[in-house]
């Protein structure tokens, strides 16, 4: 992890997995009560790789990422 979160938004992307929302959820409850900024992404399946124009969208827009697994 960086040594600090100030000034960085994290994107948090959801694989399409079972239960992968919830998980989601979770994290983003314990960011934003950390005072992290978050944002969200979807892939469109969990059966392929995510799509160029949605892996450079999260690096225009965030410094960090999570993806989340979840069954």
């Amino acid at each position: 992890p960086p040594p600090s979160f100030d000034g960085k938004i994290v994107a948090l992307m959801d694989i399409g997995k079972s239960r992968g929302s919830e998980f989601i959820d979770r994290l983003e409850g314990h960011f934003n009560k950390a005072g992290v900024t978050t944002k969200r992404y979807r892939k469109p399946t969990n059966t392929k790789v995510a799509p160029t124009e949605l892996m450079q969208k999260i690096a225009a827009e965030a410094q960090l990422a999570v993806i989340a697994l979840s069954d």
